[in-house]
């Protein structure tokens, strides 16, 4: 399938595209914002949900690429191209053998060629992908093959190493680089997987990780974005990109989840035998790939050993016999759960064979990890941030326990990290990092934020710490539900946080937002924080720093100015230079009030501004020639506020104020619909030269505000059946 691409030009004739993409297995690849007819293809077989892409010509119709002449040699596809398809350069037919087909443009070849693909049936077809590869001599070479990304979910640090649990993992990490203290930034699967794709962290995306349902606006805005996931970026590169595995937040067919662009799915959370089900698939899937001219990446994802834990009592009698003291007194729960993790090892064990066998394995760049940990010990049970039970559980909190978990890395033989396999790390890691790693690691040194510094990833590649070419520890920021987290070195501050609530059970209420504070090295269970004294005159160092970088992290994603204006008239500015008394009195008292429907309004501190009388209102007298603006945010920012204006104990009128930087009155319009009034893109409102009031919203739109959504019956069923809800 040929995408889009920013050295391709490309037109499709003819203009009608008679695609029928209403058809319930059949919509348009949501990444594609082009006309080309690219469409998603799904189907459910025996509990399981496929997801394929294909370019769709109808019949008749013809694609036309044009491409410079010197730079392409060769085409492969990924599957056998239909014999009815016409595929030609320069009206040449191109010769197909083994999915290769080289790029035969004739002779005396201007600076372009055109690549056309016909399609001369009465009938649609469907094209697989195809990768237009580059001569040789110009192209960017890359020593990895195949990226295979493994992620076990719930898997924490301290679950593999033990005796009789993980074999084929110990194994494995005799080959890797190990990073020992690995953290990811969010706790629960939607948000981690987000990070895993786009190198950033969580809130920096328009998908929330408050409730499950996700508003359809949010997968819009997602989409729209200038985020470009990882399955893309490796396309755009030459790579296939798979995911085969139980995660039902990688497509948007549930209401719960996303497409981050994967070529090919095979998702497997309705499935009850899932984990055996993904092995027996990546098997098939390697023989596949097995002597195919095309690279590929893989994204591999096991649910279990995610609750509910229901292991085979031979993996739980084994680990049993081998550590009989270590289960002493301890929840029977912990034995269940290693009982899960030695079942996934067994599986994963059989595919590094089967790569192996196939030799596939040198060739390979292997990631192993997690998307968060399990909350295991008592003293966590109930959590401080949300209240809610989460022993043998996630994602309401960011203990160590919720995100300290295994990241092993198996570079291919080419790489000069290959000679680091069996060697560890203790320096600080981050899920952000994984993602610039890879494409540190492919050469695409330079490919992900060259757009817009908005695009601009979080992470950093580890090469550089393996390079040696960091002296100080990475920090680390995470953000979970109600909560948020920075550690540096040692010492880590937590916070009950509403900065991502959603409406839907949380109705609004914004309450008290308290800070943790742990030292790590004498605390490594996180059982005893530390008392922090608000009212000293001395803050502890320590806590000052830590909390300075949470609220770094804290941003408004916008905020509100109130500008009042009352300049002086061309007489009263003339008084000030000569002894006429103009007699004119123009102070002005203005009383605003701010409301809005959830949330708080809360000052911008960081901003010099004016202070509020009270959260949502305030009164002043202006005297002539004063100018005062207040700088505030709605927190969370997920509605827009309505304004009340007197001014001398008046309803202003519409000709003394006016929003956004065209300083336009809205006549009463608020909310989503009317936010563009509001906005000042291209900067503030230009001065009055009257008494006026002037408002208006910098930065991003407003935040999807969630709401009371139903859930349908596919993820009900997929979130029951993961121990999600109940």
């Amino acid at each position: 399938m040929f995408y889009p691409h920013a050295s391709l030009a490309w037109e499709i004739s003819p203009n009608e595209i008679n695609v029928d993409f209403t058809n319930f297995v059949r919509t348009k690849d949501p990444w594609n914002q082009t006309e080309l007819p690219i469409y998603v293809q799904w189907e459910r077989n025996k509990g399981v949900e496929n997801f394929t892409k294909y370019m769709l010509l109808a019949s008749g119709q013809s694609l036309v690429y044009t491409i410079p002449s010197a730079s392409y040699h060769r085409l492969v596809a990924e599957d056998t191209i239909p014999d009815e398809l016409e595929i030609s350069c320069n009206a040449h037919p191109l010769t197909w053998k083994n999915q290769i087909a080289l790029l035969n443009c004739g002779e005396n070849l201007s600076s372009q060629v055109s690549l056309r693909i016909y399609n001369p049936t009465n009938s649609e077809i469907a094209i697989p992908f195809i990768q237009i590869l580059p001569k040789e001599a110009t192209r960017i070479e890359t020593k990895v093959k195949n990226i295979v990304f493994i992620v076990i979910d719930s898997l924490r640090y301290d679950a593999i190493g033990k005796d009789g649990v993980t074999p084929n993992l110990d194994r494995f990490q005799k080959q890797s680089v190990s990073f020992h203290n690995h953290l990811v930034n969010a706790a629960w699967t939607r948000p981690s997987t987000t990070i895993f794709f786009t190198g950033k962290y969580a809130s920096k995306s328009p998908l929330n990780f408050w409730d499950y349902p996700l508003p359809k606006e949010e997968a819009r805005a997602f989409y729209e974005s200038k985020n470009q996931p990882l399955p893309i970026a490796l396309s755009n590169f030459g790579y296939h990109s798979t995911m085969i595995g139980n995660n039902p937040f990688v497509t948007d067919r549930f209401g719960i989840g996303v497409d981050y662009g994967f070529l090919s799915v095979a998702e497997y959370s309705r499935s009850p035998n899932d984990t055996l089900l993904i092995k027996e698939r990546a098997l098939q899937y390697f023989q596949k790939i097995h002597g195919s001219p095309s690279r590929q990446f893989l994204f591999l994802n096991f649910n279990d050993p995610h609750k509910p834990y229901t292991p085979d009592s031979k993996y739980t009698k084994r680990i049993y016999e081998l550590n009989p003291k270590e289960f002493e007194g301890k929840d029977p729960r912990v034995l269940d759960y290693l009982g899960e993790v030695a079942f996934v090892d067994e599986q994963l064990g059989e595919i590094f064979q089967e790569i192996k066998r196939l030799g596939l394995w040198d060739e390979s760049m292997i990631l192993i990890t997690s998307d968060h940990g399990e909350v295991m010990n008592e003293k966590h049970a109930i959590s401080l941030f949300t209240g809610t039970n989460t022993l043998f559980g996630h994602g309401q909190s960011l203990y160590q326990e919720d995100i300290h978990v295994p990241l092993l890395i198996k570079y291919p033989v080419h790489s000069k990290n290959h000679l680091l396999g069996g060697s560890s790390l203790d320096s600080l890691t981050r899920s952000i990092d994984i993602y610039p790693t890879i494409i540190d690691e492919i050469g695409m040194k330079s490919g992900i934020s060259e757009e817009s510094k908005e695009s601009s990833i979080d992470g950093i590649s580890l090469n550089r710490i393996l390079d040696k070419q960091e002296n100080t520890s990475r920090e680390y920021y995470g953000e979970t539900r109600a909560t948020q987290a920075v550690q540096i070195n040692d010492w880590k501050l937590m916070r009950k946080s509403f900065l991502f609530h959603r409406l839907g059970f949380w109705k609004g209420y914004v309450g008290l937002e308290k800070d943790y504070l742990f030292h790590l090295k004498n605390d490594l269970f996180e059982e005893y924080p530390i008392k922090i004294d608000h009212t000293s005159l001395l803050p502890n160092p320590i806590y000052k720093e830590l909390k300075d970088k949470l609220e770094s992290y804290s941003r408004p994603n916008a905020y509100y100015t109130i500008r009042i204006s009352n300049p002086k008239s061309p007489l009263q500015e003339f008084s000030n230079n000569s002894s006429i008394n103009t007699g004119q009195v123009s102070t002005k008292k203005v009383q605003i009030q701010i409301r809005i429907s959830s949330g708080e309004v809360r000052s911008v501190y960081s901003m010099k501004s004016e202070t509020l009388v009270s959260k949502n209102e305030f009164s002043l007298l202006l005297q002539p020639g004063e100018t005062k603006e207040f700088h505030f945010q709605i927190y969370p920012d997920i509605s827009f506020p309505s304004f009340q204006i007197w001014v001398d104990d008046r309803i202003a009128n519409t000709s003394e104020w006016g929003v956004g930087g065209m300083d336009l009155n809205p006549n009463n319009c608020y909310g989503e619909d009317c936010k563009v009034l509001f906005d000042a893109k291209n900067g503030s409102p230009n001065l009055p030269n009257q008494f006026r009031v002037q408002i208006w919203r910098s930065g991003q739109g407003i935040i999807s505000p969630g709401r009371e959504s139903e859930l349908g019956a596919d993820a009900i069923g997929i979130l029951k059946k993961q121990g999600y809800i109940q």
